[in-house]
């Protein structure tokens, strides 16, 4: 419980979003409004602040690339339908990665 308690407090000092929103089942891209660019550089400091490894998370499996998000816009104004479906990342994904020291 105190991880979790101390990962509310990281999410909501990076991301300005009060703890009581933030459960284990919150989903960073979905429900926090992560993604592209702000959702890289939250990764690099949460990678940092509990010295999870990094390197084989596929970060393009589960954020935007920037620019992206008007691409999608335009694709459902056209009804086409987006070809890559992304996954989502929870808090308690997070939890696991800093019990494991890495996010995969």
């Amino acid at each position: 419980m105190q991880l979790h308690h101390d990962l509310q407090n990281f999410i909501s000092s990076e991301t300005g979003i009060n703890q009581k929103k933030i459960l284990p089942s919150s989903r960073l891209r979905e429900d926090l409004g992560l993604d592209a660019d702000d959702a890289f550089e939250f990764l690099q400091k949460f990678g940092e602040r509990y010295k999870v490894d990094m390197s084989n998370f596929n970060f393009e499996a589960y954020f935007s690339k920037e620019g992206v998000e008007l691409l999608s816009a335009l694709f459902i104004l056209l009804r086409i339908k987006k070809s890559v479906m992304l996954k989502s990342l929870t808090t308690a994904d997070l939890e696991v990665a800093i019990e494991k020291g890495i996010l995969v």
